[in-house]
C-alpha cells in the first residue's frame, strides 16, 4: 500500500500523480491507482490518491475522506483499520523512511493484533524519525535496510 502524504490544500484537485508509472519501472508486481471500494488481490500494490486515506472494511480497501484539519495520519488510520479487520497474524507493517510519527501507533495496533511490525533501518532512511520513532514505541519486530524487507514478508507469510 503506498499512501500520497501530499497536503490536499497544496495539490490541485486536476492533480494527474505519475507514480504508478514510475514504480511500474521498477516492479513486477501489479499496480492500480485506487479510485473505489475494491478487495484485495494478491501480488498488488495500492495507490492511495493524494486527497484521501483508506481503510480496510469488510475485506475491501475503501477511501475516506482524509481530515482538512489537524495533522494527515493516514498510515496510522490504515494500519489500524488492518488490526480492527481481525486479520491477526496476516496483518504487516512496514515503516519506511520518514518524519514525524504517523504509522507509530498504527504499527502498535497491528502488533497488539498478532501481526509483523517492519521498520527500515534508520541508518538506511533518508529521513531517520519515523522509523526511529516506531523502534522506539516497542512494536517493531524486525529492523532491516529496505532490500531486505522483502525477504522477510516472504518468510513470514511461509511460517503463518
Amino acid at each position: 500500500m503506498i499512501f500520497n502524504k501530499g497536503r490536499t490544500k497544496d495539490i490541485p484537485r486536476n492533480f494527474q500523480s505519475h507514480l504508478k508509472d514510475i514504480l511500474q519501472q521498477h516492479s513486477q508486481l501489479q499496480l492500480i491507482n485506487v479510485a473505489q471500494s475494491m478487495p484485495l488481490r494478491a501480488n498488488t500494490v495500492y495507490i492511495a490518491p493524494s486527497a484521501q486515506d483508506l481503510i480496510l472494511k469488510n475485506s475491501k480497501l475503501e477511501l475516506v475522506a482524509r481530515p482538512v484539519a489537524g495533522q494527515n495520519l493516514c498510515v496510522d488510520r490504515f494500519f489500524g483499520s488492518m488490526a480492527k479487520q481481525e486479520l491477526g497474524k496476516r496483518a504487516i507493517g512496514v515503516i519506511l523512511s520518514g518524519s514525524g510519527f504517523d504509522g507509530v501507533s498504527g504499527a502498535q495496533a497491528i502488533k497488539s493484533a498478532g501481526g509483523l511490525e517492519i521498520a527500515q533501518d534508520p541508518l538506511s532512511s533518508t529521513c531517520k524519525y519515523l522509523p526511529q520513532h516506531a523502534i522506539e514505541g516497542g512494536s517493531v519486530d524486525h529492523v532491516a535496510e529496505p532490500l531486505q524487507i522483502p525477504q522477510l514478508i516472504q518468510e513470514y507469510a511461509l511460517s503463518i
